[in-house]
């Protein structure tokens, strides 16, 4: 989508890339305006909602639907941030402590942090 962030993408620079991809999805562009389809739309949409979106649109060649599906994939902003954290932190040596770890533990891996645990050298 050039040099303009996603978001700030307005319906007719969505129907013109719509229309960059080829010939046969030039017809879709005049409906990507007319419903005011730009860059905030389709970066608030759920993947869910494609075939909504397709729907509204007039998108029904499943070719045109997979192609479009990947290039938003591709071209769209995360909505979930990843950051690498250095956690440490001293939970002593009782059992009900261990206990406790234990639980963070499990939540942690639940919700897919990796954690490196290093046993104290007491």
């Amino acid at each position: 989508m050039g040099a303009t962030p996603f978001k700030a993408v307005s319906p007719a620079q969505a129907a013109d890339e719509m229309t960059a991809l080829g010939s046969a999805y030039a017809v879709y562009g005049p409906s990507i305006v007319s419903n005011a389809i730009g860059g905030d739309v389709l970066a608030s949409l759920e993947f869910e909602q494609l075939p909504m979106l397709f729907s509204t649109v007039g998108v029904t060649n499943t070719i045109h639907q997979a192609k479009l599906t990947s290039l938003l994939k591709l071209h769209r902003p995360s909505k979930t941030q990843r950051f690498d954290v250095f956690l440490s932190h001293d939970w002593g040596v009782d059992g009900a402590t261990h206990a406790k770890v234990g639980l963070v533990n499990t939540l942690d891996m639940s919700t897919a942090v990796l954690l490196y645990r290093r046993r104290p050298s007491h």
